[in-house]
């Protein structure tokens, strides 16, 4: 009897034990998932922090452009007389602190008139030894992008960062953008206009500044009162564009970066209102090309489809689909790379995207975004139409033997 009650109440303490136990586990459990769950948040905060930082120069350091501000950091050589060497942070003053000698204000000073205003004031104090001065760290600073970017905000630079950068940093420019009148806003109060535009087509380097400490840059949206030009086909160059008064079709494309070999200018044209004319940039046999001196007017419509580089194969073969455009092949090679079916008829079709007609012929000239059409036989179609019907015959005869039909 008492063997009994042992085992009963040891039962009843192993159950406490296994759910004080499982208890304890779950509690484990949630603090380690709410501690991972905490680690994923601040990994996610430093990945976005990181996104949004600009540290990587383009090239060596212009120590006449490169104006000297708090968080730089020089790096002092001695030897001689006297050796040693050290590092020294520029204050957010502007100044520097160099022990045994002094401070020195850098402030408003670029890069070369910096190191030789250190290597000055060295010298005096220790005339019997050499003395180098070279940048060891920049600094970093805010600066601010607002307007029609895809991602205005605030973002980390340094000071060998230019606006283009900060702009594709943003996300680029929204299509309403007017990439010419870029405001840049100083904290001194002066405010700039970055030409954008000019800038991507000639690529000169000094049409683009650097930034600096508080930068702020507004994209202003495109007037529709000053005039606009609309661009559609390709999505890469769709959207609006400032008009400017006596600007040629062919100064327009060059402004544009318009890709002469990926557009179809057979399918191209010109739509303008007053009077409503639509100008193609040539007409279909190619004998008379659209003249590109052509002044522009305002709201003027440019259509400048991709071209297209595939021809299409449908219908009974085994691989079908798209592939490459080849010059002077015909729709009986296009079907041998798909590879016909044992169903497939010698009865091709080809839709020609130009006119959107139907030729037939295995022999068919193709062109680009041609459809070929590859039918089953004849006979196949019968019998799978044929054995359609069975089923619908089947239920006719069935509602007629239970009376539901007579």
């Amino acid at each position: 009897m008492k063997k009994v009650k042992f085992l009963k109440y040891g039962r009843i303490i192993i159950i406490f034990q296994m759910i004080f136990f499982s208890s304890g586990l779950y509690s484990q459990s949630k603090q380690k998932i709410k501690k991972l769950s905490e680690y994923m948040a601040e990994r996610r905060e430093i990945t976005e922090k990181q996104k949004r930082e600009i540290i990587p120069l383009e090239d060596f350091i212009d120590m006449s452009n490169y104006y000297i501000g708090p968080g730089d950091v020089f790096y002092v050589n001695l030897w001689g007389e006297v050796e040693k060497s050290f590092t020294v942070q520029v204050l957010p003053e502007g100044k520097i602190l160099i022990p045994t000698i002094g401070v020195i204000n850098l402030k408003g000073l670029n890069l070369k008139e910096a190191k030789n205003l250190i290597e000055k004031y060295i010298i005096n104090s220790y005339p019997n030894s050499v003395v180098t001065v070279s940048l060891a760290d920049i600094r970093k600073f805010k600066v601010y992008i607002e307007g029609e970017v895809n991602n205005p905000g605030s973002y980390i630079v340094n000071p060998a960062i230019r606006i283009s950068d900060l702009i594709e940093t943003a996300g680029g420019v929204t299509e309403w953008a007017d990439k010419q009148k870029i405001v840049i806003k100083s904290n001194s109060g002066t405010e700039k206009i970055f030409d954008l535009l000019t800038f991507e087509n000639e690529g000169k380097k000094e049409l683009n500044p650097f930034l600096r400490d508080g930068d702020f840059v507004f994209v202003p949206r495109i007037k529709f009162s000053e005039g606009v030009i609309k661009v559609s086909g390709d999505s890469e160059i769709s959207g609006f564009y400032k008009f400017y008064e006596g600007e040629t079709l062919s100064d327009f494309l060059k402004r544009i970066k318009v890709r002469k070999t990926s557009t179809d200018w057979e399918r191209a044209y010109l739509k303008r209102q007053n009077p409503d004319v639509i100008l193609p940039f040539c007409v279909m046999d190619d004998s008379a090309r659209f003249k590109e001196n052509i002044k522009l007017k305002n709201k003027d419509f440019l259509y400048l489809p991709p071209l297209i580089n595939k021809v299409y194969v449908i219908g009974a073969v085994a691989l079908p689909g798209s592939y490459d455009f080849l010059p002077d092949m015909k729709a009986k090679d296009y079907i041998g790379m798909a590879g016909k079916t044992s169903d497939g008829s010698n009865d091709v079709k080809v839709r020609k995207r130009k006119t959107g007609k139907v030729v037939k012929g295995l022999d068919v000239d193709i062109d680009r975004g041609d459809i070929v059409i590859v039918p089953r036989k004849w006979h196949l179609k019968v019998r799978d139409f044929l054995q359609s019907l069975i089923p619908i015959t089947s239920i006719l005869i069935a509602a007629k033997a239970i009376g539901v039909i007579k």
